[in-house]
């Protein structure tokens, strides 16, 4: 009976291991922005999207802003997917400080079916970015950011990953006092 105790106590001990949820190392590749709508927030983009995953298998992603126009897959692996994608996005619009603002134009992409149970994106900066050749009328495109953020569901009790690709654009001083 004491062996069976002991056991038992042992066995308490002994943490139980959680499935890690497989990590998806995310990029976007900006290679160009327009249409963007200040009084709607809606833009258009068209960019590369690579998603990795050394220990799972990618499933199908979907825009939180918006829809894509066009999706051509380039690399399509168990592990690996490359996509050129071209999207209507919206993202908020403040203009407090209009003719002084700046806008974040943001990409968000979360997973079909698989939650953060079972995925987490993680963003790749290295291989990310906005093409230095983009011409975006009346505007700078200053910076670019990613992050990862998780979105509750509260009616089906469901929390999913989030990669959030910002890009920050601010208006060109001159074309604001000539308006």
């Amino acid at each position: 009976m004491r062996k069976l105790i002991l056991l038992f106590l042992a066995l308490m001990l002994i943490p139980i291991v959680a499935a890690k949820p497989s990590e998806i190392e995310t990029s976007i590749y900006v290679l160009n922005l327009g249409k963007f709508d200040v009084a709607t927030g809606s833009f258009t983009a068209d960019f590369y999207l690579s998603l990795k995953c050394d220990k799972c298998e990618i499933g199908d992603f979907e825009f939180m802003n918006g829809r894509a126009s066009s999706v051509d897959k380039i690399t399509d692996e168990k592990n690996e997917k490359f996509y050129r994608i071209q999207a209507n996005l919206n993202s908020p619009v403040d203009l407090k400080e209009f003719p002084f603002d700046t806008q974040k134009m943001h990409i968000v992409i979360e997973d079909k079916t698989k939650d953060a149970n079972e995925i987490v994106y993680v963003s790749n900066l290295k291989e990310s970015g906005v093409d230095e050749s983009i011409t975006f009328t009346g505007w700078d495109i200053d910076r670019f950011d990613a992050k990862i953020d998780e979105h509750k569901y509260e009616v089906y009790d469901s929390v999913y990953s989030r990669y959030i690709f910002s890009i920050s654009i601010s208006r060109i001083a001159l074309n604001s006092f000539m308006k």
